[in-house]
């Protein structure tokens, strides 16, 4: 069975921490800090994470603090 991919993605942040911030140029980006799963460490750069897609995220253990963040990613129809 093959499972389609809606294009949902999961990335690691921090709890406690903001998930959005307001640009200079009045824009919206990511904050707080992520969890960069192949290096072990948190990083302010949500982009250094690498996207897991549901079924990684539903075999993965959480580090301590660590929150799943749901994104979504453009998939080809």
């Amino acid at each position: 069975m093959t499972i389609k991919d809606n294009g949902a993605r999961y990335l690691i942040h921090k709890i406690g921490t903001p998930r959005l911030q307001r640009t200079t140029t009045g824009g919206i980006a990511p904050a707080g800090e992520w969890y960069v799963p192949h290096l072990g460490v948190w990083t302010t750069a949500p982009n250094a994470g690498v996207p897991f897609v549901k079924w990684e995220r539903d075999c993965y253990n959480l580090p301590d603090g660590g929150e799943w963040i749901e994104i979504y990613t453009e998939v080809r129809a």
